[in-house]
């Protein structure tokens, strides 16, 4: 078999989602209890109710904003959780599918299914909060923090017919950054899946470390081109930094690619017996 064929991967994608359902089960469970346990302590629902609604909301809306924006950039690093031990990636491994298959099975299972899982608990978990709050709050105080978070935190277009949006701000601007955010999260989304096929053992750990000296250079690469650019007159310098956030999203893209590659390649080469650290 050398050719992808979308039955045969629904067939493998079923078989990872069954083979993998405690996990999926224990991710629902443990993010359910650690999120109600965090809006019941940080809402003022099991301790003081002197508090405003904007005030009870704001730091559990800003918590499960970062708790699902880590988790959405880790979970890539356990793409290959599932290969623990000989028997795990034996048994995967002798699937009749295409590596290709299979790589995208456990793509898809970590990036989609386990983010559904999580969207899940922190949804069951949001209801009960919005259920305790209304014995001991005025309706009016009450309110659902997926409804808050979608409010606030999603993404603003601008408006098409005057080329501007609700901030003032000017199309090519607005959509270039909009760009900018979307490429970065899937560079990111790459690198992490590189870094969980390349290492077998703490692979979110050693990924995000060699994440954070890179992220290191490339700042102070950033800072010193900019520092550069900003000595030019004003049309030059709206120029170009409309040149550098253009070269920056395709060269994002690139590398994202690149990464995925890479990422493939490594999975392709797996054996049974490997380094105890890395896959290569």
């Amino acid at each position: 078999m050398k050719t992808f064929d979308i039955h045969r991967f629904g067939k493998v994608l079923k078989w990872t989602l069954y083979y993998n359902k405690s996990t999926l089960t224990k991710i629902i469970m443990g993010f359910f209890i650690a999120f109600l346990a965090l809006y019941l302590l940080s809402t003022d629902l099991l301790f003081s109710a002197s508090s405003s609604l904007p005030d009870r909301l704001t730091v559990a809306e800003s918590c499960t904003l970062g708790v699902v924006v880590v988790f959405l950039f880790l979970t890539p690093s356990w793409i290959l959780s599932n290969m623990k031990d000989r028997k795990s990636s034996l048994d995967y491994l002798m699937l009749p599918a295409t590596n290709l298959e299979k790589f995208l099975a456990r793509i898809v299972t970590v990036t989609v299914f386990y983010t559904l899982c999580l969207i899940a608990a922190q949804i069951a978990a949001d209801l009960i909060q919005w259920v305790v709050s209304l014995f001991r709050y005025p309706i009016s105080q009450t309110g659902l923090i997926s409804i808050s978070l979608f409010e606030n935190h999603s993404i603003h277009f601008c408006e098409i017919t005057n080329g501007i949006d609700s901030y003032g701000r000017e199309a090519p601007y607005l959509i270039l950054g909009n760009l900018m955010v979307l490429t970065w999260m899937i560079w990111m989304h790459s690198f992490y899946t590189l870094g969980g096929t390349v290492f077998r053992k703490r692979a979110w750990i050693i990924t995000s470390f060699i994440l954070f000296v890179l992220g290191f250079i490339i700042t102070f690469l950033v800072v010193k081109i900019s520092s550069g650019i900003m000595n030019c007159s004003d049309n030059v310098y709206e120029v170009s930094t409309m040149a550098i956030e253009i070269i920056i999203v395709l060269i994002s893209l690139l590398l994202a690619g690149l990464n995925y590659f890479l990422s493939y390649k490594v999975f392709c080469r797996m054996q049974l017996i490997n380094n105890k650290w890395v896959n290569l």
